[in-house]
């Protein structure tokens, strides 16, 4: 484990001390790292948080012991598709393929889950420290990460009514470009996006299986709106484990938040955490399957609880 000195420019006639008291061996250079195993200089900006000011003890300013990395760093993880889909059961359907209100919407679980952990790290740091200071929520985020696939562009033919359909000017297209688009312009963020394929040509809806197995529907009834295309997702699961290895084990973050719901990424939240990472789990009130509630360490969602009075009311 690294520790360091680090010292600032003090009042006059306050002399050099650390924290535990004894005399810092840093002299009046403004700034300066120093290692304890080996004399290794850390090269790269060191987190500070300072030391609050108690009553009666002399006033030295900025001269802190620290542990390097000490401070918490937090990456988001939002699963799009997911996120898309849960959507509009957290707040109303009109929201569907409104890519501005659904960029908000990713801003308010960013925000709420840096503002909820940074009360969380002030809570446990007035325990020791008399009282947290002030700080930006935001000073706490590495990055937020995105994923998703680019729309599928090409053209078909509808099953029934054999109708040509240019999958670029579909809604859900139009929607995911302005989407991205919107996203690629925030700070501290980042978009993962793999690709669409077309799995099968075209399944047939559950509803309508159902009413072809009751005998409450023929095959000659069927039309357009019961069947939907097979695209499916490609590399979008396999880029979001990868980061969550590749963040722990360059030590990027020391908490994750994941937003899913999918049990795939037991494997790496396990890796996280042996590795001593926090993941917070946000299934946005979807179900969580015991494995992957078994490896995090907190479930939290910032959105209200459908169906709870506090979501009807917002």
């Amino acid at each position: 484990m690294l520790w360091a000195v680090i010292t600032v420019p003090a009042r006059v006639g306050a002399l050099p001390v650390a924290v535990d008291g004894s005399k810092s061996a840093v002299g009046k250079t403004g700034l300066t790292g120093r290692a304890q195993k080996g004399n290794v200089s850390l090269h790269r900006p060191l987190k500070v948080s300072y030391v609050p000011r108690y009553p009666g003890r002399a006033e030295i300013l900025g001269h802190i012991l620290f542990r390097a990395m000490d401070m918490t760093s937090v990456a988001i993880l939002i699963d799009g598709s997911y996120f898309i889909r849960r959507l509009p059961d957290l707040t109303d359907r009109e929201i569907r393929f409104n890519p501005e209100r659904t960029n908000d919407a990713i801003g308010h679980l960013v925000d709420s889950h840096l503002r909820r952990i940074n009360d969380l790290m002030r809570s446990d740091t007035a325990q020791y420290a008399g009282g947290p200071p002030a700080a930006d929520p935001y000073a706490l985020l590495y990055r937020c990460f995105f994923y998703d696939a680019s729309p599928y562009d090409r053209q078909a033919h509808l099953p029934v009514s054999k109708r040509a359909i240019d999958y670029n000017k579909t809604d859900e297209a139009i929607f995911r470009r302005t989407l991205f688009g919107l996203l690629r312009r925030r700070p501290n963020f980042a978009l993962r996006l793999g690709e669409i394929s077309l799995h099968r040509k075209w399944t047939i809806k559950e509803k309508a299986q159902q009413d072809l197995l009751a005998g409450r529907r023929a095959v000659a009834d069927l039309t357009d709106d019961d069947f939907a295309p097979g695209f499916q997702q490609k590399a979008v699961d396999m880029r979001i484990g990868l980061d969550i290895a590749s963040i722990t084990l360059k030590k990027q973050a020391d908490t994750i938040v994941l937003v899913t719901g999918d049990s795939d990424f037991v494997p790496a939240a396990k890796l996280a955490r042996r590795e001593g990472v926090r993941i917070i789990l946000d299934p946005l009130w979807h179900y969580v399957a015991p494995d992957l509630h078994e490896h995090i360490d907190l479930l939290h969602c910032p959105f209200p609880r459908p169906g709870t009075q506090q979501a009807a009311r917002d």
